[in-house]
């Protein structure tokens, strides 16, 4: 019987902090911001700036915001600044009738017979990378391997050759349109002091560094549409009714923000967990061998124990850890009077470790997924966000998730590198600070 293990977290602080530490928390880490009374109460409520920033802590609180009176909540705009000036007027940025019609027009092609054509090409690519792991580890002993960035290029791969398809119907450089989507995720992705201070796009800020990236992918996302696609989701959305090329462009530049990051780090930070829990290991390796032993995995295949390790990794660390969002007008939240200038934060990571939702919160236990573990209210675990604007591709990403999972543990075997401690840190993505580093072996 393995030791309960801990995964590493920020340690929160005993008391709100005061006004300096809280700004310096939140351009540092919010996680750092979300103070331990946090992980016990409903929610809180924080004056700063000349606003209020509420945090929302309890599933039902989240329920009313996300779902039940999701009509009187807008995205926030401090959000909105960060997101627009790369990803335009896409689903994840689109707001009221403008959404709703893209949602509707976009939802087929993510409905499961649709994700299952494009789970051959998934299946290839996770499978070759993961040989591609293995056969770069020595014949015995092992080797240092930062997972957060092997899997990021693996997921580039996927997430580039689902958009933009057939490489040589399209004549699109896909190692070229990697590139720009590196620069893109490293230059956008955080809310900077000018968005706090409300300051113009006029103002100095790191996503100005990325620019010319999001012009060439933009470029290159219409390019395709004009020509048809070539077999990938592009052309999809071109043959969509009811979007248009710059929507379908906007598109594009929202699945590769939303898609490729998050689902590269799911995995990643599962691998930094299953470091620690070697039979673990074993019993994942048993049930993809068992499951389809001369093939590679594929989105149709269950494999119900990997999907409960991811399931408990996204409780402990959700790729998107916070939803923002702000009231349209004066309305009371929780006992709570709020106005349109009040920023409300959603924290899907304070909600999944709350100890009035889940039992020792910070330990790692995938049975807590089992179909017979005790019922949860809906909104304690939503690693996708919830409500009307769930993530749509939420399906493909848990299927692209348990692919690669499952091809590196039929293949490899990790364990803890000596004296790292990864670190989590809350962008619009959790990532990792210092990346999430790992000693591999071949299984």
């Amino acid at each position: 019987m393995e030791e309960p293990f801990y995964p590493p977290a920020p340690v929160p602080p005993p008391r709100p902090l005061g006004p300096v530490r809280a700004m310096r928390a939140v351009l540092r880490n919010p996680i750092e911001l979300w103070h331990e009374g946090m992980y016990r109460s409903d929610l809180t409520a924080l004056p700063l700036l000349g606003r209020r920033f509420v945090t929302v802590t309890s599933p039902a609180l989240a329920q009313e915001v996300l779902l039940d009176r999701a009509g009187s909540f807008r995205k926030s705009p401090l959000v909105q600044r960060m997101l627009v000036p790369g990803m335009g007027e896409g689903l994840l940025t689109a707001e009221g009738a403008d959404w709703a019609a893209q949602r509707r027009a976009a939802a087929p092609l993510f409905r499961p017979a649709a994700v299952r054509e494009l789970g051959p090409g998934l299946s290839r690519i996770a499978a070759q990378a993961a040989e591609a792991l293995a056969a770069g580890l020595p014949a015995r002993g092992d080797a240092a391997v930062t997972v957060d960035q092997a899997l990021q290029r693996v997921t580039l791969d996927i997430v580039v050759a689902t958009l933009f398809g057939d490489e040589t119907a399209t004549g699109i450089d896909r190692a070229a349109v990697a590139r720009d989507v590196v620069r893109y995720l490293h230059t956008h992705g955080n809310v900077e002091l000018a968005d706090y201070l409300s300051l113009g796009e006029g103002w100095p800020r790191r996503r100005h560094l990325g620019r010319g990236a999001v012009r060439r992918l933009r470029a290159a996302a219409a390019a395709v549409a004009r020509r048809g696609g070539g077999g990938g989701l592009i052309g999809r959305l071109t043959a969509t009714e009811g979007l248009s090329e710059a929507q379908v462009v906007d598109n594009v530049v929202t699945f590769i923000g939303a898609g490729h990051e998050t689902t590269a780090l799911g995995v990643a930070w599962a691998l930094s967990i299953l470091a620690h829990r070697p039979a673990l290991q074993e019993a994942l390796g048993a049930e993809v061998a068992a499951t389809c032993p001369d093939r590679p995995a594929t989105v149709d295949d269950t494999l119900p124990l990997h999907g409960r390790v991811l399931d408990e990794t996204m409780r402990l660390y959700p790729p998107a850890p916070a939803v923002g969002r702000a009231p349209r007008e004066a309305l009371e939240l929780g006992g709570v009077p709020l106005t349109p200038d009040d920023h409300v934060t959603v924290s899907i990571w304070v909600i999944g470790r709350h100890h009035a939702h889940w039992p020792d919160p910070g330990r790692f236990d995938p049975d807590r997924f089992r179909d017979d573990a005790p019922p949860r209210h809906r909104f304690a675990y939503m690693p996708f966000g919830g409500g009307p604007r769930i993530c749509i591709g939420a399906a493909l990403a848990r299927g692209e998730m348990r692919v690669l999972l499952a091809e590196i543990m039929r293949r490899v075997r990790v364990a803890p590198e000596s004296g790292h401690v990864p670190r989590p840190q809350l962008s619009i993505t959790l990532r990792p600070k210092g990346g999430l580093k790992v000693r591999a072996r071949r299984a």
